[in-house]
């Protein structure tokens, strides 16, 4: 029986929560020690925290039961750099805060002062032609640079050669990647969409993308290129056009290259009677950059909010003043080479 009833004791109090080590405003870990008491948390409150504040000379401990997601933003927030080149977790300032978390066990009950935590960047690794030399890993203040070693490839962008980890564990620039000179070398899958309300407007369409790729070289190791035409009726439907696009258009079955940035050039005289803002933003999240061309003789407000909307950057947004207007084209291959790296989640 006194083992059933151990038992059950056991079990109530791990169901019951997380147990944290807590004080209230003490004026140093001895005294938080002795003031202070163990609590069992709430079911959400997941992480025991520990907060050391310093004004002037005297400090200020705080032990307390904190949802984790919340107790690690206000200890990175205290490690990111204030416009006035402030930092909050700091050591020789006479104003400071510092926030610890840890998610074990009364976790927080030795009367260790806390200096901040250590957040990690994620791991630098090597890129395509080229390699990476980091000097601490991927540890705080850790600083990675990057160099193409194949003959004819340049890091771009030029200013990510050379990457920090921040102390808030996250990179100072994007990951670069190793990349040809661009205009010739485009490595995208580019696909040209109009909607044109005449077909005058579609064969003006067609030669403006011959003038485009002509910038750049075609073939598997640069631009692969493909050209759409949809709905010249009152129904416009552009919305379901990016859906085509994301669902089927850019797929292995249909020759998407996972390696190479997918990219769309879309065109439209006249304004969607569907959402092109849902679709748009499916498309950016998986990395598919959008380019919009506009016309500048519009009266419909809602066409320019939808053109706005689809690109997301308001540099891929182009107006076009008149149907002669060809000053965007070279504009559009400054932008397409901006950046040749396929997108990265090692940020």
């Amino acid at each position: 029986m006194k083992a059933f009833l151990l038992g059950i004791i056991l079990f109530t109090s791990v169901a019951a929560g997380l147990r944290c080590f807590t004080c209230d405003n003490a004026r140093s870990m001895f005294m938080c020690a002795f003031q202070g008491r163990i609590r069992t948390c709430h079911n959400n409150q997941d992480s025991c925290e520990t907060v050391v504040r310093r004004v002037g000379k005297r400090l200020v401990i705080i032990k307390r039961c904190k949802q984790k997601q919340a107790c690690v933003e206000n200890a990175k927030r205290q490690f990111a750099v204030s416009e006035f080149g402030f930092v909050e977790c700091n050591t020789d300032q006479s104003n400071a805060v510092c926030t610890c978390c840890c998610q074990t066990e009364l976790c927080n009950l030795q009367p260790h002062a806390c200096t901040g935590m250590i957040f990690p960047c994620q791991e630098r690794n090597a890129i395509e032609n080229g390699a990476v030399t980091c000097s601490a890993n991927n540890r705080p203040r850790s600083v990675c640079k990057f160099e193409c070693r194949n003959p004819g490839f340049f890091i771009r962008p030029v200013r990510s050669s050379e990457t920090t980890c921040r102390a808030t564990g996250e990179w100072d620039r994007p990951k670069p990647c190793c990349a040809r000179a661009c205009p010739p070398y485009l490595p995208n899958d580019i696909v040209f969409v109009r909607q044109a309300s005449t077909s005058e407007a579609w064969d003006e369409f067609k030669r403006r993308v011959v003038t485009i790729m002509g910038e750049f070289n075609v073939g598997s190791e640069s631009a692969l290129p493909g050209i759409i035409s949809y709905d010249n009726s009152s129904n416009v439907r552009t919305g379901n056009v990016l859906k085509y696009l994301l669902e089927d258009y850019f797929t292995t079955a249909n020759g998407d290259r996972n390696s190479v940035r997918n990219v769309i050039v879309l065109q439209a005289d006249n304004a969607s009677s569907d959402d092109v803002s849902a679709p748009a933003d499916r498309l950016r999240k998986a990395g598919h950059k959008i380019f919009v061309i506009a016309t500048a003789n519009s009266s419909n407000p809602e066409y320019y909010n939808q053109a706005s909307a689809m690109v997301g950057d308001q540099k891929q947004l182009y107006i076009q003043q008149n149907p002669s207007d060809a000053t965007y084209i070279q504009d559009l291959v400054r932008e397409l080479c901006d950046d040749p790296c396929q997108p990265d989640s090692n940020l």
